[in-house]
Formats: structure tokens, C-alpha cells, sequence
């Protein structure tokens, strides 16, 4: 299994470029921002919840899915409400 890593700023073209190599090669995604906290650990920059920060994410579980993935092994990956600032489901990949 290769797993390939894109990253860059936000609103750079991250998502359309996986989606588009998704469909083209038949590839399950993994996005970064669906391992976010519930918002309420989210901290306030002003008057808006600053979601730039590393710390606003849960690189622990997003770490063991990349190692299950490589061992073979189905993840759940989560699926983030970011309306309602949550998790608000889960896929299997």
C-alpha cells in the first residue's frame, strides 16, 4: 500500500485535487480535517474559533489509522459536522 500526502494552506486546492485523483484512480481519501476536536475545545480567536492551530486536531487517532492502513487493517474514519463544530459519523475505509 502507498499512501501519498498532500498539504498546503487552506483553500489551496487540497480537497479538489483528491477528489479528483480519487475518481481517476479509485483511491480512499483520508482528510485531516475530519480528525478535528468538537468545537467547543476550539480556541477563540476574537469573536471565531480558530481552526488553524495543529493543536485543534486529533493527530493521535489520524497516526494509528495511517498504521492500520499499512498493516492492512479497516479503519473508521471519522466524518466531521463542520456546521455543528462535531463528529457526526463514521466510514469505513
Amino acid at each position: 500500500m502507498k499512501i501519498i500526502g498532500i498539504c498546503g494552506p487552506s483553500n489551496s486546492g487540497k480537497s479538489t485535487l483528491c477528489e479528483e485523483l480519487e475518481k481517476k484512480y479509485n483511491i480512499a481519501r483520508i482528510e485531516l480535517d475530519h480528525y478535528l476536536k468538537n468545537i467547543e475545545e476550539i480556541p477563540m480567536l476574537g469573536d471565531y474559533h480558530n481552526w488553524e492551530l495543529p493543536e485543534n486536531h486529533k493527530f493521535e487517532d489520524l497516526i494509528k489509522n495511517i498504521k492500520d492502513l499499512k498493516e492492512g487493517k479497516t479503519i473508521i474514519h471519522p466524518i466531521y459536522d463542520f456546521k455543528k463544530g462535531k463528529v457526526k459519523g463514521y466510514r469505513e475505509i
